[in-house]
């Protein structure tokens, strides 16, 4: 294929289940958003859908971008009528032909079980053949961490064949598989992709070709076909899988919400219980609040009376002090008279016998019991 010189768009037919970045892929080979992402569980795209413009830094390079649907998950929802006339869309836009068909697995669920009924099945309705003229490319590996997205790089087109080889896909080689990531599309992806499709045939799946027209009939007798029929029953056993699955779940999803409500209900008894754990000790503080309270009271007022008793003491003391010294100074005093009186009883006695005069003598005795009787008495000592 001359790439600069052919008048023909180069067809791209993008294949892959629902959530594997056909329609991310989609949009960067158009340069801007055509085609509708997904961010859920369920397709978006129902039937084939196709785009034409040039290859971004191939201004003269134009292309032809086909987004299919799925075949193999998310089709409970669909009726077998509706299934069909998606198929039925999908064969009229592949009899036209194609250069190149990419096949897209995310890079976040890797190859799985679901990946190998999609190939299988469209291997079953296209022939086999079809995969000599299939890429892969791997989505998404730029969103995983650095050490997830550099192994992918290097162990994934090494092991992505032997994988496919052991379910009968041998027509995928390492060199088959790109990394479209939007950081690097056109320096990495779009340059090794140019050096592929270079000598890409032109390639039209022959089933296809029998299905390019509308006629109701020749469609009609299309469906009777075997490969048809055998491709319906594949459909068929894959949706019935579905549909188990889709019990399975139900039973699954029954059981967690019956969970989740036990759950809650245990979670309200637990923290009904927290409350009135945490009432009753709030209650207990609160009361032995009260109590240390009082007994704070309590034990203030007792050590304000027993400082009032300590200052009656101390007071009581100086009086006793003061007492004492009233005491001592009286027995002085009594004792000072006394010597005083012994001094007169002596004066008496040396004045008689000197020849003092009788009359004096006689008045100083009369005056001693009235002296007497004008001296304080001695005070009782106190008890202690």
């Amino acid at each position: 294929m001359n790439l600069s010189s052919d008048q023909h768009p180069i067809t791209i037919v993008l294949f892959g289940r629902t959530g594997s970045g056909k329609s991310y892929l989609g949009n960067l080979f158009a340069g801007q958003y055509i085609f509708e992402e997904g961010s859920t569980l369920y397709s978006k795209t129902s039937s084939a859908k196709s785009y034409t413009t040039t290859l971004p830094g191939y201004p003269h390079l134009r292309i032809k971008i086909v987004d299919t649907p799925g075949f193999g998950d998310n089709r409970i929802e669909k009726s077998t009528e509706e299934f069909l006339a998606d198929t039925i869309n999908f064969l009229q836009k592949l009899g036209e032909g194609f250069h190149v068909g990419i096949y897209c697995i995310s890079a976040k669920t890797r190859l799985d079980a679901h990946d190998i009924k999609e190939i299988q099945m469209i291997g079953a309705l296209l022939g086999h053949e079809i995969f000599k003229h299939t890429l892969i490319a791997v989505t998404q590996a730029n969103t995983l961490v650095s050490e997830k997205r550099d192994e992918i790089y290097a162990k994934f087109p090494i092991q992505l064949p032997g994988i496919l080889s052991n379910h009968g896909l041998n027509d995928f080689g390492p060199h088959k598989v790109l990394f479209p990531d939007a950081d690097s599309f056109q320096e990495k992806f779009l340059k090794s992709f140019t050096e592929i499709i270079k000598d890409a045939p032109f390639y039209q799946p022959k089933i296809a070709q029998e299905i390019i027209t509308k006629d109701p009939e020749s469609i009609k007798k299309f469906l009777a076909k075997p490969e048809m029929q055998a491709f319906m029953k594949q459909y068929e056993d894959i949706l019935a899988e579905q549909k188990k699955q889709t019990e399975e779940m139900k039973v699954v999803m029954e059981h967690q919400v019956s969970m989740q409500k036990l759950l809650h209900e245990q979670s309200l008894h637990a923290q009904e219980t927290y409350k009135r754990n945490i009432d009753s000790v709030n209650k207990e503080l609160q009361e032995k609040k009260i109590t240390n309270e009082k007994l704070e009271k309590d034990q203030k007022e007792q050590q304000e009376k027993l400082e009032q008793l300590k200052l009656m003491m101390v007071q009581q003391e100086q009086q006793i002090f003061i007492c004492r010294n009233i005491i001592e100074e009286k027995e002085r005093q009594q004792r000072h008279l006394e010597k005083k009186i012994h001094e007169l009883q002596n004066i008496r006695g040396t004045s008689t016998s000197s020849g003092f005069t009788p009359y004096l003598l006689k008045f100083v005795e009369s005056c001693l019991p009235l002296l007497t009787h004008f001296l304080p008495k001695p005070e009782p000592k106190p008890k202690l």
